[in-house]
């Protein structure tokens, strides 16, 4: 799907329409941060590095939906169910308020962002221009094994795409990132990984909003897609990979 309008106003209609928003899954593949599991709901934590795991945890119950766009808390709140102290969790909201995920208001409140219409844009832009270069770059360096590995990744959508169910959508959203993600490390690019990895949160936040498994042609566009950047990316046409990324 090329239109970053019609992601965006996707977004916006679903958001609109009041569906309740779909449970995420683990993702196995590069996308998700180290240890962010996204099916586990927040519970105590007893690690070092506290600040670290507090992210992880708070990250992972926005993008699955336990703390929905709006939801208003407390770092008190925040530290009683995870079990630690304000401290770390003062540290870990204002990580999380530079990447966007929340808002800091006075007295240690902290209200979950949304995402705004122009966010949505922006995001979907930025990943647009880093996947569609990382695709262009693949496709002269890609070796005979890493296209088997994406050849791989391929089926699984394929496979993914026949099931009709909520689990199958968010399965194929992580797939679809897998996919994208290891023609980005296929390039060679250490600059667009970079970049890439600083998204990661909010591309599969975002991503997880949009999953609507009564619109199945959506799903149908993305495998079709992902298929004419392989074959364009296993045939060595840079600026064709580059275009349908």
């Amino acid at each position: 799907i090329h239109s970053c309008s019609f992601f965006a106003m996707r977004y916006f209609d679903f958001v609109r329409a009041g569906a309740k928003q779909p449970a995420g899954a683990p993702c196995t593949g590069r996308f998700v941060d180290d240890n962010l599991n996204l099916a586990t709901p927040m519970k105590p934590i007893k690690n070092e590095l506290l600040s670290t795991k507090v992210v992880q945890a708070v990250k992972a119950a926005i993008i699955s939906g336990e703390l929905s766009p709006g939801t208003k808390t407390t770092e008190t709140q925040i530290a009683t169910i995870l079990g630690v102290s304000r401290t770390p969790v003062r540290e870990a909201m204002r990580q999380l308020n530079e990447q966007g995920f929340v808002t800091l208001v006075k007295k240690s409140g902290v209200i979950i962002a949304d995402f705004t219409l122009e966010d949505t844009l922006g995001i979907l832009q930025v990943r647009g221009v880093l996947e569609g270069l990382a695709a262009r770059l693949a496709a002269s360096v890609i070796t005979p094994q890493q296209l088997a590995h994406l050849h791989s990744v391929s089926a699984m959508l394929d496979d993914i795409s026949k099931v009709d169910s909520a689990q199958s959508g968010e399965e194929f959203m992580l797939a679809d990132r897998s996919f994208h993600d290891c023609i980005i490390e296929v390039s060679g690019n250490f600059h667009i990984s970079r970049i890439n990895d600083s998204l990661k949160g909010r591309l599969l936040r975002l991503h997880t909003l949009l999953i609507d498994l009564s619109q199945g042609r959506i799903l149908q566009q993305v495998k079709e897609q992902h298929g004419n950047i392989l074959e364009a990316i296993a045939t060595g046409q840079a600026e064709r990979a580059e275009q349908l990324s």
